[in-house]
């Protein structure tokens, strides 16, 4: 059974902060997981991503069939869900 409809999600080392998000596969097959670890100074800051951006060159996707286009005035529509993934420090429920 393919899931379809998964769930993903950032949270602190503490385990008290975060967020989650569940997408459908089905209008966007990719999860991207990206940070930017550049200076202290900047801060650290990690996300999360669901899209249709594989990592492979536009070419190598054009050939498997992976790259979606829009005609012009056509729009497209994603079901999204957005939680807060905060718990508890003493174990209690998100």
């Amino acid at each position: 059974m393919k899931i379809t409809r998964p769930w993903a999600a950032v949270v602190n080392k503490a385990g008290d902060k975060g967020a989650s998000i569940q997408f459908d596969t089905r209008q966007l097959p990719v999860l991207t997981l990206w940070k930017n670890t550049d200076t202290i100074k900047q801060g650290y800051v990690t996300g999360i991503e669901p899209g249709t951006s594989y990592a492979y060159p536009v070419t190598i996707e054009r050939e498997q069939k992976r790259v979606k286009q829009l005609q012009p005035g056509a729009s497209a529509q994603f079901d999204l869900t957005l939680h807060p993934a905060a718990r508890q420090r003493s174990g209690g429920r998100r």
